[in-house]
């Protein structure tokens, strides 16, 4: 991809579409200094057309929000054509999409989950903020299976405070409160209680407490508040979910009282915590000072830069590795282009390894200047001594000395940590520049020194150089193998193989062959029009009476990697995620499959 149309390149590794809507799409994408997951979220600014202001807004409160269980914006980057949003990656998928894998939740699990949608909408009320558009489809799983609450284009933050009345009618009709339908003025912070009521009541029922084909039927029943609960739902939880749907804005509970509530409380010791992750008020050293020595700037120099809270990609690395930090892992920067041209190892490497009395130590690479104003910037190449007292405790110049009686020191530059998105000999091809220090010893020298300091770097025994490079480069091969991420190849001819049970059908004996009929026959007799993309692949679509595509879904056979038997995975691509959930289970119970 040309870098002109893609700001993103030399500084992400994109990767496959991940996420679509009607006028964005999202990307996984690798983070070329940390080589951390993100997803990038591509927004086509004319599609937008008027809702360009409501995209201005997320970005806004994004850069204010930080919690736990709030999805956390790294960067922005904005072009004439496109908005580009670098937002933390979540691989558990929507929570929507769990709910339609387990049917419905145990109230063990909706306790769990609603404590903290609790916790980060009492943080976001407490920031100023109304969210407005509380629904499973914004609520991601990161790897830890623990909310993220995300898309913040509806929100909202009063001038005169959170309880200041609001007149714009917005969000999903189905989790609209009773006084926002019906033109009234309202507060944020009430029909968004009003929502979690119907969120919570969808965790623990499997479908929505007021539905209808019919919107009109729909408002009805959210006006009046007539819904029906299952036989399941216990006492306690019947009165906790009146709380939150009560039709009269001032008797509804409110996000304290919610918070204390002993539903809230059931076989849980510990209280809610609301309070947001401090990432701005205090800066970690530890960040920062890896920072430094990758830039060869002085601490206080990344200190201004990052405090200054751009979100440009500075601050998506800092917060990267601010995350790896609390996460427990490593906090390393990985060598990488183009932030600054490295140094080669340009010495004889055979002359060096025959030296016993050769001590080689890593120092810091060069940097060379990056075009955009909104990325990191060219250092100076002179050091400050700030710097130089902070690089003798980078721990990735740790030297290895070889002490004998008489020392040659050469200090050479050797090749980083390779990114993600790069292999082992791509980091070898960089410009042959040399930075070496020497200090010979009076009495004797290193043989390689000894017999041609202007030559350095220049082979001088072929033969056995090539043996040795020979070596190395099948050492290079085991590493590239290792640390190269291989290319996915999936071949649409064969069946796939899956390991996780989330939307999927019950495992069959039943051929591939068979179940495709079954599936075809079914999509037909529902005059459902559907196409294959693969073998395997039918991706079905449902159009309303002009033409225009309301719903587009796949249906895929697959093979269980632990069983060996076929079932049906099933994906949602775009449209109503109930109706969706409808008419799947429909298909999939006509076809015999379900």
């Amino acid at each position: 991809m040309d870098k002109s149309k893609n700001p993103l390149i030399g500084y992400y590794h994109i990767k496959e579409t991940i996420g679509s809507g009607g006028f964005a799409k999202v990307k996984l994408g690798f983070h070329n200094l940390t080589g951390d997951k993100v997803a990038i979220k591509i927004i086509d600014k004319e599609a937008l057309g008027d809702d360009l202001p409501r995209v201005k807004k997320e970005v806004e409160a994004m850069m204010e929000l930080s919690h736990r269980y709030i999805c956390q914006l790294y960067q922005v980057v904005e072009t004439d054509s496109k908005i580009y949003m670098i937002l933390e990656y979540c691989p558990g998928g929507e929570l929507f999409d769990y709910i339609v894998a387990k049917d419905k939740l145990s109230e063990k699990e909706a306790i769990f989950y609603f404590r903290q949608i609790v916790s980060a909408i009492k943080y976001c009320h407490s920031r100023g903020y109304a969210h407005r558009d509380l629904k499973p489809e914004n609520l991601l799983l990161d790897t830890n299976q623990n909310l993220k609450l995300i898309d913040f284009g509806l929100c909202a933050k009063p001038k005169g405070g959170i309880n200041e009345p609001l007149s714009t009618c917005c969000g999903s009709p189905a989790y609209a409160a009773p006084e926002l339908i019906s033109g009234k003025r309202y507060k944020g912070v009430q029909v968004d209680i009003w929502s979690m009521g119907v969120l919570l009541y969808a965790l623990l029922c499997g479908y929505l407490p007021f539905d209808d084909e019919n919107i009109v039927v729909v408002y009805r029943k959210i006006q009046n508040g007539s819904y029906i609960l299952p036989h399941w739902i216990g006492k306690d939880t019947t009165e906790f979910l009146k709380l939150m749907l009560e039709i009269d804005p001032k008797k509804r509970a409110t996000i304290d009282t919610l918070m204390r509530h002993e539903w809230l409380h059931k076989n849980v010791d510990t209280s809610i915590h609301f309070g947001g992750i401090d990432i701005k008020s205090t800066l970690d050293n530890d960040c920062i000072r890896e920072i430094s020595l990758y830039q060869n700037k002085a601490m206080c120099e990344i200190y201004k830069s990052i405090a200054k809270w751009k979100y440009n990609y500075m601050t998506s690395t800092y917060l990267l590795l601010y995350r790896k930090k609390i996460n427990g892992r490593p906090i390393s920067l990985l060598f990488q282009k183009p932030f600054f041209e490295r140094n080669r190892l340009s010495v004889n490497i055979k002359e060096i390894l025959d030296s016993s009395a050769c001590n080689i130590r890593i120092d810091k690479p060069e940097k060379t200047q990056i075009g955009r104003d909104n990325f990191l910037h060219k250092t100076k190449s002179d050091e400050s001594q700030a710097h130089k007292d902070c690089e003798k405790k980078h721990v990735h110049g740790k030297p290895v000395n070889v002490k004998t009686k008489n020392t040659t020191t050469i200090t050479t530059e050797i090749q980083g940590v390779m990114s993600p998105s790069r292999s082992v000999d791509s980091q070898l091809q960089g410009p042959e520049k040399r930075r070496i220090k020497h200090t010979i010893s009076s009495t004797k020298k290193c043989g390689s020194v000894n017999n041609s300091l202007d030559i350095i770097g220049t082979p001088k025994n072929k033969t056995k150089n090539s043996k040795m490079l020979g070596n190395l480069e099948k050492s290079i091969g085991k590493v590239r193998s290792i640390l190269t991420p291989k290319k996915y190849r999936y071949n649409h001819d064969q069946i796939r193989r899956i390991k996780n049970t989330h939307n999927v059908t019950s495992q069959h004996k039943y051929t591939c062959p068979f179940m495709l009929l079954q599936l075809k026959n079914a999509l037909m007799s529902r005059r459902i029009n559907y196409e294959k993309i693969s073998s395997y692949i039918m991706r079905c679509s449902i159009k309303d009476d002009w033409g225009k595509e309301q719903m587009i879904f796949d249906l895929e056979i697959v093979e269980n990697s632990k069983t060996c038997r076929n079932c049906v995975h099933y994906k949602r691509v775009r449209g109503d995620v109930w109706h969706y959930k409808k008419i799947v289970k429909d298909i999939l119970i006509l076809a015999n499959l379900w």
